[in-house]
């Protein structure tokens, strides 16, 4: 049988167990805490990241409308552009041949007024 002296130390030894399973408990609370305290503050910033990726995803769409829109008008002004240029062109083209008939005019001209004057000299040699 268990004498008293060593009741008495196994009582001690199962206090101080006790004492430090009671210490153990604590810490690991403590701990508990601390974790549940960094998982509601990283579910916080991560709203906070979630709400702002909803912003940049809404001011993205915003962009790729306005960058769209843009790129439509950009087509409309190439395209009046290029009108433009045809049009110029045909233009460059008639005065390149209203050039040419005012050539071809003046040198009617002058071979019409050489005539005219060989016309006076024969109207005067007949008379």
């Amino acid at each position: 049988m268990l004498s008293v002296e060593q009741l008495k130390k196994e009582a001690i030894k199962k206090e101080e167990a006790y004492a430090n399973q009671q210490s153990e408990f604590e810490r690991l609370n403590k701990q508990l805490s601390e974790a549940n305290d960094e998982r509601k503050k990283q579910m916080k910033q991560l709203q906070q990241v979630i709400a702002e990726r909803d912003v940049l995803g809404t001011q993205l769409v915003r962009r790729n409308d306005e960058l769209a829109l843009l790129y439509e008008k950009l087509k409309i002004q190439q395209s009046t552009l290029n009108k433009g240029e045809l049009q110029y062109k045909a233009r460059l083209e008639d005065l390149r041949i209203l050039k040419l008939e005012l050539k071809k005019l003046r040198h009617d001209k002058g071979t019409l007024q050489d005539k005219v004057s060989n016309t006076d000299d024969l109207k005067r040699e007949v008379f």
